[in-house]
């Protein structure tokens, strides 16, 4: 009886970690889709404004020489 008692309060146990962790789980995937989405936004922005720089430098040096 009392071993019945220690199983089943051990799988109630288990049941509240498990959900716990997919709740946790859940919300750091959902972070790593927002970070990966902002560093995505940031590279391509950095990309574009390298590329108008190197535009602007060889007009520049076009117009020197």
């Amino acid at each position: 009886m009392q071993l019945q008692k220690d199983i089943d309060a051990k799988e109630k146990l288990l049941a509240e970690v498990m959900e716990r962790n997919k709740r946790e789980e859940t919300k750091l995937r959902e972070e790593y889709k927002k970070a990966d989405r902002l560093y995505s936004e940031n590279l391509a922005n950095y990309d574009a404004e390298m590329k108008e720089q190197t535009r602007n430098k060889e007009q520049a040096t076009e117009q020197y020489e």
